[in-house]
C-alpha cells in the first residue's frame, strides 16, 4: 500500500473533482504537464491542475508503524482575461477583475476544504497549509495565471 498513491494523492484528487465542484467558479481538471502548466493548450488552461510531491520526512515510527509527512504541491492554472465593462453606477469604463476575484475564490474554497479533517480518508490524520504563492503571469497580457498550494499532508503505513 502506497500512502501517496492511495491516501494523499487521492485525496486531493477527489478534492479536485468532486468535493469543491458545487461551489467553485472554476472546472478543474488534471493535467500531464506537472512542471509548467503554461505548456496548456489556451482553451483547456482555466481549471487545470497538477499535484506533485515536493518532499517527503519520516515524523516517527512506533512498531513498524511508520508515520510520513508529505509536502503537496497542488498547482493551478487560471486564464484571467482583461476586459473592460461599463459600470453604470459611476457611469465609466472599469477594468473588471471578475476573473481575478473568482480565481481567489476558488484558491479560498480549495483550501477550506483540504483542510476539513472530515475530507482526509484513511490514513491520514493531519493537513496543513503551509502558504499559497501569488498569481503568476506567464505572458506579457496577464492572461495566464498560476499559483501554487503547498500543504504538509500527514499520513501513515504499517511496514
Amino acid at each position: 500500500m502506497s500512502v501517496w498513491i492511495d491516501n494523499v494523492r487521492a485525496n486531493f484528487s477527489r478534492l479536485m473533482v468532486t468535493d469543491i465542484v458545487a461551489d467553485s467558479n472554476s472546472t478543474f481538471s488534471e493535467t500531464k504537464a506537472t512542471n509548467s502548466l503554461i505548456h496548456q493548450a489556451t482553451g483547456t488552461y482555466n481549471g487545470s491542475y497538477s499535484i506533485q510531491m515536493g518532499g517527503l520526512s519520516l515524523d516517527s515510527e512506533i512498531n513498524n508503524t511508520w508515520r510520513f509527512d508529505y509536502e503537496v504541491i497542488l498547482k493551478l492554472g487560471f486564464t484571467i482575461n482583461p476586459k473592460q465593462r461599463f459600470d453604470p453606477n459611476t457611469e465609466t469604463v472599469v477594468n473588471d477583475k471578475l476573473e481575478y476575484n473568482q480565481a481567489i475564490e476558488d484558491i479560498e474554497l480549495i483550501v477550506s476544504k483540504a483542510l476539513k479533517p472530515q475530507l482526509f480518508g484513511t490514513l491520514l490524520e493531519r493537513m496543513d497549509l503551509q502558504g499559497v504563492t501569488a498569481l503568476e503571469y506567464a505572458d506579457e497580457l496577464e492572461t495566464f495565471a498560476t499559483c501554487e498550494l503547498r500543504f504538509i499532508a500527514g499520513g501513515r503505513t504499517t511496514v
